[in-house]
């Protein structure tokens, strides 16, 4: 199992020479820790007005008013949130390689469920149904495979690092 992993170093500028540690993240840690922030500025993006059109029609959970960040992609107050609190639990899962492998894979997954959802359900009059094919449709399904990919690659990674006995 591959985790953080510490360096102690000695400040020779500190008076009482005290050692300090120093945390080295594993790559899977920061690819993570970046999602999470990405995350985070589209979900925070989304709730200005000049970055999101239309932003006088954002609604609670339709995202089918017209109301687009950067133009293009759908919104709601409740995707902004979920994009949020998703972002919020990358940073929280970067802190260990483990939950970062395990955030990557659940939630890929999770991306991958939408697009399929999106794709296969079809409710007449249902103001949450997105027609497929839509910049919102292929965007779940290019982050739901690449965080997949990605977490496979980690444990892969982690596995081959680790001895065997």
């Amino acid at each position: 199992m591959m985790m953080t992993t510490s360096v102690a170093a000695v400040d020779p500028c500190d008076p009482g020479m005290r050692e300090h540690t120093a945390v080295r993240r594993m790559w899977v840690q920061n690819v993570v820790l970046g999602i999470g922030a990405v995350f985070l500025g589209v979900g925070a993006l989304a709730f200005l007005p000049e970055i999101t059109s239309d932003y006088d029609r954002l609604s609670f959970a339709d995202s089918s008013t017209g109301t687009k960040l950067f133009g293009l992609l759908e919104v709601s107050i409740l995707r902004n949130v979920e994009h949020l609190l998703f972002g919020i639990g990358g940073l929280i899962s970067a802190r260990t390689a483990r939950a970062a492998r395990v955030f990557l894979v659940v939630g890929g997954a999770a991306y991958l469920m939408l697009w399929a959802g999106e794709q296969l359900i079809d409710l007449p009059g249902s103001s949450s149904a997105r027609p497929p094919g839509t910049a919102d449709t292929w965007i779940h399904l290019g982050v739901g495979v690449g965080l997949i990919v990605c977490g496979l690659v980690a444990i892969v990674l982690d596995h081959r690092r680790t001895p065997h006995r």
